[in-house]
C-alpha cells in the first residue's frame, strides 16, 4: 500500500494456508489490482470492510477533544457545523481544526484594534489567530482553504488520491477530461442519474478524438466502472442509477482541482478564491438545510413507532393487512403525523384507472381534505402530472394518499415508480389541485428510491424493528 510492495500474498499464503485469511483492501489502485491478482482459491476466504466515515456520537466526542488539546476558542455549536461539513472523516476533522503553517502565512496579518480612551483614540496591534473559529465564517474560511487551496490538507488528499488511481490505470489518465465532465455533471445534479442521461449528456460534448468515434458507451462505462472502483460513485447496476459520493469535500475538491473546467469563465483564475468561497458557502447551506429539515421530524418518531411491524413468510399478508389497518386508524383520528391533514369522510382503500393510460391501480389509504382548509401550511404538495381542470381558476380539491409497505425487503426504485404515477392516475380521476402523499416502508429504502420520493416532494417515514426514522420534504 502507498508506494510498498505488497508481496504479502505469497507471505500470507505460506504462513496460513491452513487458516482463516482475513484482508482489509482500502480500494486504491494497488489494492484493487492485488484483489484482482488473488488465485480463485482465496475468493471465499477474505472478508472486505470497507472504510467509512465515524458514526455521529463519536465525530463530535473527537471534535471536543481536538478542540481542548489544540486549546481553541470556538463558537456554540461547532461540532454540529463541522460534522455537517466533513460527514465524521476523522482526517478531514483534524485537518481543518489543526494548524496549518501555508494558512498561517496566507493569512498572517496585524489588525489594528481602535479603542477609545479618554477622548482620545489610541491604536494597538493584535496577532490574528491563524485559524479563527470564534463564529461560523472562520470555520468557513479554514474548511475553504484545505479543501480548495493546494497547500490545503484535503485538497491535497483528494489530488493525491485522484492522481494516484488515474496513474495505476494508465488509459485513464488520456481521458481525464472526459472522467471529470462526468464527475462535474453528477455534482450539479445533485441526485441520482440514470446511465442513459449521462451517455446522452457526453454525446454532446465536442471532441477531436478519433478513440471516441462508434465507442461512447463502451468507454464511458468503462469510465464508470473504474470511478465505482475508487469509490467516487456509486451505480446500483440493477436499475442503471448513478450516484456521486456524498463526501462533501470532494465536492468542493474536485472543483479546486479542475479549476478552469468548473470554471471556464475565468481563465486567468482571477477570481478563483471569491469563486472556490461562494461554492463552499452554497455547500454549507446545503448541508444545514437538510440538517434543519431532518430535525423537524425527529419530534415525529415517537408517532411513526405506533405503526405495527410486519412478520414474514406465510403471515407477511395477514401482517400486512393489519399495519395498513393501523395506519389508516392514525389517519382517521388524525394522530401523530397525519394530525395537520383535514381529512373529511372515511380513510379507504380504492382501486382506479388511469382514464389516459387505461392502466389500473390500488391505493392503500386514501381520504378526501376538506377544500376550505387547501392548500395545508408548510405541508409540501406531491410533485405529480396536474391535469387542466377546464377552468381559468380551479377550486381546490385535494386528497391525502398513504402507501403502506410492510415487507422485509426494502421498497425499490420500481415500486416508487408505480406510487408516483398511481398519484397522477388519481389526479386525473378526481380532477384534484392538491395531493398529499405519505410512503411508509417498514424496512426502509433504497437509495434512488428516496431520492425519487424525495424529489416529488412525497413524505417518508420509515420503521425498522426497534428504529424508527422519518425525513420530510
Amino acid at each position: 500500500e502507498n508506494g510498498e510492495s505488497y508481496d504479502c500474498v505469497p507471505i500470507l499464503n505460506k504462513y496460513h494456508c491452513n487458516e482463516k485469511i482475513f484482508l482489509l483492501l482500502s480500494g486504491s489502485g494497488l489494492t484493487t489490482r492485488m484483489e484482482e491478482a488473488l488465485p480463485p482459491a482465496f475468493e471465499y476466504r477474505i472478508e472486505r470492510i470497507p472504510f467509512g466515515p465515524l458514526a455521529k456520537k463519536d465525530s463530535l466526542e473527537l471534535m471536543r477533544r481536538l478542540i481542548h488539546a489544540l486549546n481553541l476558542k470556538t463558537f456554540q455549536g461547532i461540532e454540529e457545523e463541522l460534522y455537517r461539513l466533513v460527514d465524521g472523516n476523522p482526517y478531514f476533522i483534524y485537518s481543518v481544526l489543526s494548524f496549518n503553517r501555508s494558512y498561517y502565512h496566507k493569512f498572517d496579518e496585524k489588525q489594528a484594534v481602535v479603542q477609545e480612551e479618554a477622548g482620545k483614540q489610541v491604536a494597538k496591534e493584535e496577532p490574528e489567530e491563524e485559524k479563527d473559529f470564534r463564529e461560523v465564517n472562520g470555520l468557513l474560511k479554514a474548511y475553504n482553504f484545505e479543501c480548495t487551496n493546494e497547500k490545503g490538507r484535503i485538497y491535497d488528499f483528494w489530488h493525491w488520491y485522484l492522481v494516484r488511481n488515474w496513474r495505476a490505470y494508465p488509459t485513464f489518465l488520456s481521458l481525464g477530461e472526459s472522467v471529470y465532465k462526468i464527475l462535474k455533471f453528477l455534482v450539479d445534479s445533485n441526485e441520482a442519474v440514470p446511465l442513459q442521461e449521462i451517455q446522452e449528456m457526453m454525446k454532446k460534448e465536442p471532441r477531436e478524438d478519433d478513440r471516441w468515434k462508434g465507442k461512447d458507451k463502451q468507454l464511458i462505462i468503462r469510465i464508470l466502472l473504474h470511478l465505482e472502483r475508487i469509490d467516487l460513485i456509486e451505480w446500483k447496476h440493477e436499475t442503471d442509477m448513478i450516484f456521486i459520493t456524498p463526501e462533501p469535500t470532494i465536492v468542493a475538491s474536485i472543483q479546486a482541482i479542475k479549476y478552469g473546467l468548473f470554471y471556464a469563465d475565468d481563465p486567468k483564475e482571477i477570481h478563483r478564491e471569491e469563486n472556490m468561497y461562494r461554492h463552499v458557502l452554497e455547500i454549507y447551506k446545503t448541508r444545514q438545510g437538510l440538517q434543519d429539515l431532518k430535525d423537524k421530524v425527529e419530534d415525529m418518531q415517537a408517532d411513526l413507532k405506533k405503526v405495527q411491524q410486519a412478520g414474514t413468510g406465510k403471515l407477511s399478508h395477514e401482517k400486512g393487512k393489519d399495519a395498513e389497518a393501523g395506519v389508516r386508524s392514525m389517519i382517521q383520528q388524525r394522530e401523530g403525523i397525519f394530525a395537520p391533514y383535514p381529512i373529511q369522510g372515511t380513510v379507504r382503500n380504492e382501486k382506479i384507472q388511469d382514464p389516459s393510460s387505461k392502466l389500473e391501480y390500488e391505493l392503500d389509504c386514501v381520504v378526501e381534505l376538506d377544500p376550505a382548509q387547501l392548500p395545508i401550511k408548510d405541508t409540501a404538495v406531491a410533485k405529480i402530472g396536474y391535469g387542466d381542470m377546464g377552468q381559468a381558476i380551479p377550486k381546490p380539491k385535494g386528497m391525502l394518499v398513504v402507501e403502506v409497505k410492510d415487507r422485509q425487503e426494502k421498497t425499490n426504485l420500481a415500486q416508487v415508480v408505480h406510487f408516483i404515477q398511481s398519484l397522477t392516475a388519481l389526479q386525473r380521476v378526481y380532477g384534484l389541485t392538491h395531493v398529499y402523499a405519505v410512503f411508509h416502508s417498514c424496512a426502509g429504502f433504497y437509495k434512488n428510491a428516496q431520492k425519487e420520493l424525495m424529489k416529488h416532494n412525497i413524505f417518508i417515514a420509515e420503521c425498522e424493528q426497534e428504529k424508527t426514522e422519518a425525513i420530510a420534504i
